[in-house]
Formats: structure tokens, sequence, C-alpha cells
């Protein structure tokens, strides 16, 4: 039997966001049932050599349809001339339709819209940029909601709120899949020989390490966790600060770090390969940012028994521990809970018990997406399906 020809878009030259769950799912996938390629728009994928010896191919296009519709077109065609049983086309708003219309038109029997996101991603302080990119969301929503199915075989959400965003209410009450951020459970786990050995190679054995994970842009609101960094190391000497991830606003958060005094205290160690066994090292985790589709790396977090401490913009769908706090924005509040956590501590037990019964578990979610890549979970109009 012939493999299932998957292509992939678009991979960013991260492990973050949308790549960890599409390099996840390479991960896990049956590969001598399905094979993975790739769309990119960067210029270099870093990882670009561990997916090439699996043996797919990562297809780079050199302009946006707005840049260059013609040359857009010309590339995208023949990419889609190697054949592809599926296009799976990740995105986090509308700004146009032009992929969709051309894998459709080219036929390919499987076409999925996957919705990560619950808000447009221009800083709201950029008024001119951040209305106009609303407004074009907006108007392309409503003229996708009105014939989705001449755009797409599929919708998909990473929750509920990421599905109303790009597809509207009916559409999110009706069509869509709700494909959830699922993790390796067995890799996450606590383990304390693992907090060990990278406590002592941190040389943290005896800190109370607070953690973020997440790339470097307004978003993930960094200016807040040095912050609130700061504040909690003027009663608890002992706090340290993990900052995992790369991104364009990297060195002017490490510029702040200096100016707010407390670079001593705080690891920037960039984009790593290693964020599970990180992860085993700290001892809270904190997640403040304006907004989320659904974050994997909460999931995460939680997964590896940690206290995690989020916004109160993020949804409570992604609330898998009873003791995971979603906090509003004000750093003396953060503060103050995870000084509780560190004075009282808390019990780090086994948390695969909450993932698995949340529906987190990569091992069984890919078992879906396995079946919306053969077609087999197309739905009739006005059957509800959430899995």
């Amino acid at each position: 039997m012939d493999k299932v020809k998957v292509l992939q878009m678009p991979l960013r030259n991260n492990r973050g966001g949308i790549a960890k769950y599409i390099l996840e799912n390479w991960r896990f996938i049956d590969r001598s049932k399905f094979t993975f390629d790739f769309i990119t728009f960067e210029k270099q994928i870093d990882f670009s050599d561990e997916l090439l010896a699996d043996g797919c191919k990562i297809h780079n296009v050199s302009c946006l349809p707005s840049e260059d519709k013609k040359r857009f077109y010309s590339e995208i065609h023949a990419i889609l001339d190697e054949g592809y049983d599926a296009i799976h086309l990740h995105t986090s708003q509308w700004s146009g339709t032009q992929l969709e219309e051309i894998a459709m038109e080219r036929g390919i029997p499987n076409v999925i819209v996957h919705s990560h996101n619950i808000t447009i991603a221009v800083p709201p302080e950029e008024t001119e940029r951040y209305y106009a990119s609303r407004q074009l969301h907006e108007s392309i929503k409503r003229e996708f909601s009105a014939s989705w199915r001449s755009y797409a075989t599929n919708l998909c959400a990473c929750s509920d709120m990421a599905a109303r965003w790009l597809f509207g209410d009916e559409l999110a009450d009706s069509e869509v899949y709700v494909l959830k951020n699922a993790v390796d459970i067995a890799n996450l786990s606590f383990n304390k020989a693992v907090r060990e050995k990278y406590r002592k190679e941190l040389s943290l054995q005896d800190s109370f390490v607070i953690g973020h994970v997440g790339r470097f842009d307004p978003q993930k609101n960094h200016e807040f966790v040095l912050r609130l960094f700061k504040e909690t190391a003027k009663t608890l000497p002992s706090a340290h600060l993990l900052l995992i991830g790369g991104g364009a606003g990297f060195d002017e958060t490490k510029a702040l770090a200096n100016e707010y005094g407390i670079a001593s205290k705080v690891s920037f160690l960039g984009m790593r390969g290693d964020v599970a066994e990180l992860m085993q090292s700290m001892d809270a985790f904190v997640l403040p940012s304006f907004f989320e589709g659904l974050p994997i790396t909460l999931v995460e977090a939680q997964t590896a028994g940690l206290r995690c401490l989020a916004s109160n913009a993020i949804s409570l769908e992604a609330k898998i521990k009873p003791d995971t706090l979603f906090l509003p924005l004000e750093v003396s509040v953060w503060r103050d809970a995870l000084l509780e956590t560190a004075r009282n501590g808390y019990d780090r037990v086994d948390a695969a018990a909450f993932v698995t019964a949340a529906g987190y578990s990569i091992r069984e979610s890919v078992k879906v997406v396995e079946k919306l890549y053969r077609g087999l979970l197309k739905s009739e109009p006005g059957e509800i399906i959430k899995l």
C-alpha cells in the first residue's frame, strides 16, 4: 500500500507553537503508512537535517501572494505537482485564502484548515496595522464561513475559542474538529533523577527555579515575567529564572534584565531540544501571555507535574491539573502565588492520569490525525464532532 502523502504548511524556524504541533505528530504517526513534506517561507530551518534524514521534503516558497502573486502561484503549483493526499494548513488569522483555493482546484482529497490562535498577532498599540489586519481577518472570515466547502474538506482548531475566532460560531458548533495540542506523557512525566542531573548541571541545586518557555514575541509578555521575577527575588533570594526560546525580542529582553538588575539570576537558554528535561529542573512555571490558542507549553508543564501560573486571558480549556492557577496580569498576585509555593511546597505527583483523562496524550490523538489524513473524519452538515 502506498503511503499517504501529507503536506504541512507553514514550517517555521522554531520548535514551538505550530511547528511543535506538526513535529510531535510526525514523531508519533505510523511512518509505514504516512509521510510528511513541508512548505516554509523561511530562508533557513535549523533542524532541517533531522527531517531530511527521515525522508521528508522541505519546499521553500520565496514569497507571499501579496508580494508576487504570479510567482507564488507558480511555486505552489510546482509543489502540488508532486502529488499529495492531504494538505494541512495551520493558521492563526485570515490574511488570504489563495492556498486553500489552489488545493481545492487541484483536487487534493483532504484540505485541512487548522486554527491555532484566538486573536490578531499584531500588538494593539500598532493601531493602524492592528485594525487593518483585524478588518481583513473579519472580512475573509465572513466569506469563508459562507462557503467553506469551496476552500476545505475539514476544519480543525486547537480549542473551542480558536474555532470561533477563525471560523465563527456557527461552524464552531457544527463542523469543527477540536484537535488538542497533545504531548508525549512518558517523556514529560516527573523524573527525580533527571531533575537532580539538570539542576546540578545548571548549578541550581539550592534554587527555587521559575521557568518560562516561549518565543521572544510581544504576545508572550516577557516584560511581565521579568517584573514578576524582580519582585519575587526581593523576598526570595534563592529564586532563579530560566527563559527558554528564541525570537526577535531576545536581545531586548536580555537588556531589560540588566536594566532591572536581575541578569545574574536569569538564564537565557535560547532554543533547546531538551525542554522536557529542563522542565524537570523547575519548581514553578509561568505563562503570562496576552493571548493563546491553546499553549502546548502549558500542557507540557502540567504534564511535568509543575505548579503552573497562567494568564486568565488563556482559555480554561488548557487547565489539566487542579492546582493550575489562571490569574489576572497583576505582578503582586503572581508574586504572592510564587512565594506561597516556595514557602509551602507542593506534591509533584505523576500527572499522567490527569493528562490522559483530559485527552492530551499524543499516542492517542495521533490516531485521530491519521483518520483525518485518510479522509475518514468528514462530517455531514449539522453533525457536531469534538475529538
